[in-house]
């Protein structure tokens, strides 16, 4: 029973993002987005905050909250473990060693001992959650990510188990005082942007926060800008959804919204900009002459 009256201990936020506190401990986070829309992208920036340096914790507005580093903890199930250990030498330790502020420092070595990542792509789904328990109950770490929730289910829409590996993983995070990561994809359709199954359905209603990936590509020639919104959460409201690039090295930019190319209300792509109507097929157009801001518009 919860009264007024009820001793309960303060939620405890590891990160901010945009200045907002999020990835509580005792709860569990949602990544979501289409495939190859910088989910991946996401983690390695988060897991990089994990263990920076406590003058450099910061990257693309997304800010560690304490000064000691954070023991992470990261389960792939999509990849090989050469891609696995690719991102992790070729992405996570650049992000971890480089100097936002200070490039005179000499590069510190990456901190192991604070970082566990495994590669449990060949484990059969059956054993996966329980591996993941054991680690989890071995090393306590302060934030698990799991890429990809689908990987511990035979079924995505088997009610039953979806709702079983959701309460499993709350009573984790709450018995191990750590946020708890989970990663799913989005429907594929465009009307829908839901998570998939009846599995994403659970994740959706049990997590305390929700994070939608995207990849916008903009102008032919441009460096893609990855999005990162909210879209769900039961405390804090990030106003704005966070953009960035990655540099020539690896590194995350936070840049401004871009120019993307607009559809119409069918979701076409329309021209960029206001073309000149001189240029125009006549046949195509419908004046609305009463309308100062669109005088014309594509029939």
């Amino acid at each position: 029973r919860i009264t007024t009256e009820s001793n309960i201990v303060d939620e405890e936020f590891l990160f901010t993002m945009n200045g907002q506190p999020c990835f509580p401990r005792k709860d569990l986070t949602a990544f979501t987005g289409q495939a190859k829309s910088g989910k991946t992208v996401l983690i390695s920036i988060l897991m990089a905050c994990c263990v920076k340096d406590p003058d450099h914790r910061s990257l693309i507005g997304i800010s560690r909250i304490r000064e000691e580093p954070l023991k992470v903890m990261w389960f792939d199930t999509e990849q090989s473990p050469h891609s696995t250990k690719d991102i992790l030498t070729h992405r996570i330790v650049k992000m971890v060693q480089c100097k936002a502020f200070d490039d005179s420092q000499d590069v510190k070595p990456f901190p192991e001992e604070l970082f566990y990542a495994f590669n449990i792509r060949p484990v059969l789904v059956a054993d996966r959650y329980d591996l993941i328990a054991n680690a989890v109950e071995a090393y306590h770490p302060d934030i698990v990510i799991i890429d990809n929730l689908r990987d511990l289910v035979n079924d995505i829409n088997d009610g039953v188990m979806s709702q079983e590996i959701i309460e499993r993983l709350m009573k984790m995070a709450v018995e191990h005082d750590c946020n708890i990561v989970t990663v799913l994809h989005q429907n594929r359709n465009a009307d829908n942007r839901g998570l998939r199954g009846w599995l994403g359905t659970e994740l959706m209603n049990k997590v305390f926060e929700m994070y939608t990936c995207q990849k916008l590509t903009g102008k032919p020639g441009e460096r893609p800008t990855f999005c990162v919104e909210q879209s769900l959460t039961r405390k804090y409201d990030m106003e704005e959804p966070l953009y960035y690039t990655m540099d020539k090295d690896g590194i995350p930019q936070e840049t401004d919204k871009p120019q993307t190319q607009p559809r119409d209300a069918q979701g076409r792509f329309a021209s960029y900009g206001k073309a000149d109507l001189d240029t125009l097929n006549r046949d195509y157009i419908i004046q609305t002459p009463e309308d100062r801001d669109q005088p014309w518009k594509w029939d």
